[in-house]
């Protein structure tokens, strides 16, 4: 999804999430309907997922990059050219997991770790050729789309993600030229991209755009992705094989840095507004100080006509705003947001990155849906214990199904949670305890451990967006970060 949230200052304002779609012939699906929700087809699913393409193009191939599994050959009267070495082959096939799945050419990762010294050295030909002509071989680019729901009750296209399925060798490939495309990049590129990054994750997305919100209210195409064979399939039924020429496919292994270099260019165009991304869900903040909704009203249509320059498309259906307003004063009235002719919904909560985030910025609606969600584990917990499993079975349950639960992005809200809710949340360890007979890891030494352990990577990243709230203290003090 791409959320598209914005938020005010002395009277913060938040939008929620609008998904970006590749602009391709629209919202034609086929498909019927009945009582059980509707009937997807691998033809109707392709048919919907083909209409999307994507024509811009992305130049990341740089001479003066690292060597992480691609190494730069520098030849005389020749224009220097990117190359595999055989020692970098073997580590990119021994690293795949053991797993029974094939990619659409048949070839399990099993088979690419067990002969990997054999086949290394006709992939690291192979890769070469490729890399030198510019041309990705046909069979590389074959995938299969699996439509992935992305609600527990689909009910359109729409509501699906396709998921693409490539082969094990292309991975392989897309690997290696992925890392040497990193290693030529700056490491400040794009700082408030929190997705396909090392040391970042939601808590970090989330966490950011709550610590600006409460300081506003304190201050008042290549030929990679050209010919591509696809092919949809629902359960046992694929579809035929259509060849494409579209953007990246999700799930291919350069998709994600293709995405990240992308959209890099997408930021705030004001000092007062910034635009936070995770992924495609991206939220549009701005301050508004004496009823100035100037700024933030001009980055939301900034945002939308990048998106139109650019093939994509704001899904206004998903889209929500949401104001936060902390002063006395009389009410105030608000411009209302519009995207593409379309009013924007304007609501007292909204789910962002899994988090439930309310007009007032309390908890109370985001430790309730989890008190509730781990209670309804407890029972499994019984069934388990009623069988007389070991501690160890009942311990590794309670970590995976009902600790997992409630300590879910608890750096960001356990912290600002009432003594109410957190005794909520602490009943349901309690009666865990009871359950299993054993004492268990209590929420507020979960909390605190967590956020060490989150303070001190993110004040060794320097260039982490939140690593200036962060100052060391003297003398032996230090070594409490350390």
């Amino acid at each position: 999804m791409y959320h598209d949230r914005d938020t005010l200052g002395s009277a913060a304002l938040l939008a929620q999430a609008a998904e970006i779609d590749p602009q391709g012939q629209g919202g034609h699906i086929e498909g019927t309907r009945d009582t059980s929700g509707l009937v997807i087809t691998p033809t109707s699913a392709f048919l919907f997922y083909g209409q999307w393409d994507v024509t811009k193009t992305v130049s990341t191939m740089n001479p003066h990059g690292g060597q992480q599994g691609i190494e730069m050959a520098l030849q005389k009267g020749q224009t220097p050219h990117a190359i595999v070495s055989q020692r970098r082959m073997g580590p990119p096939f021994e690293s795949w997991l053991l797993s029974r799945l094939v990619g659409p050419d048949g070839i399990c990762g099993r088979l690419l770790k067990a002969c990997a010294d054999q086949l290394a050295p006709v992939f690291t030909d192979i890769f070469n050729l490729s890399l030198t002509l510019g041309i990705v071989p046909s069979s590389f680019k074959q995938s299969t789309i699996g439509p992935i729901p992305k609600k527990p009750r689909p009910s359109s296209l729409n509501d699906y993600r396709p998921v693409a399925l490539t082969s094990f060798v292309m991975k392989c490939f897309e690997k290696l030229v992925r890392d040497f495309i990193t290693s030529s990049l700056s490491a400040s590129m794009d700082p408030l991209q929190f997705a396909y990054r090392n040391n970042r994750s939601t808590d970090d997305a989330i966490a950011h755009l709550l610590h600006t919100t409460l300081t506003h209210l304190d201050k008042g195409r290549s030929n990679y992705v050209k010919m591509r064979p696809q092919s949809v399939r629902v359960g046992n039924c694929a579809s035929s094989t259509l060849t494409l020429s579209t953007g990246a496919p999700q799930g291919c292994v350069l998709s994600t840095l293709l995405y990240s270099l992308y959209t890099y260019d997408c930021v705030a165009t004001s000092s007062s507004t910034i635009i936070v991304k995770f992924a495609d869900n991206t939220v549009v903040m701005g301050l508004i100080s004496d009823n100035d909704e100037r700024a933030y009203l001009e980055e939301i249509k900034h945002l939308e006509n990048w998106c139109q320059e650019n093939n994509l498309l704001l899904n206004v259906s998903t889209t929500k705003e949401l104001i936060v307003d902390c002063s006395k004063k009389q009410e105030r009235h608000y411009q209302p947001v519009r995207i593409s002719g379309t009013t924007v919904e304007r609501v007292d909560r909204f789910r962002y990155l899994g988090v439930h985030i309310s007009q007032d910025l309390s908890w109370s609606c985001r430790t309730n849906s989890l008190a509730k969600k781990a209670r309804q584990r407890l029972y499994h917990l019984r069934r388990l214990r009623d069988f007389r499993l070991p501690s160890k079975v009942l311990w590794n349950f309670y970590t995976c199904t009902i600790e997992s639960v409630l300590t879910g992005n608890i750096t960001v809200w356990f912290g600002n949670s009432t003594k109410h809710d957190r005794q909520a949340l602490q009943r349901v360890v309690h009666s865990a305890e009871r359950i299993t007979h054993m004492e268990l890891p209590d929420l507020q030494i979960i909390y605190y451990k967590r956020c060490q352990t989150k303070a001190k990577r993110i004040v060794k990243d320097p260039t982490h967006p939140n690593n200036r709230l962060f100052s060391l203290l003297r003398s032996s003090q230090v070594s409490s970060l350390q």
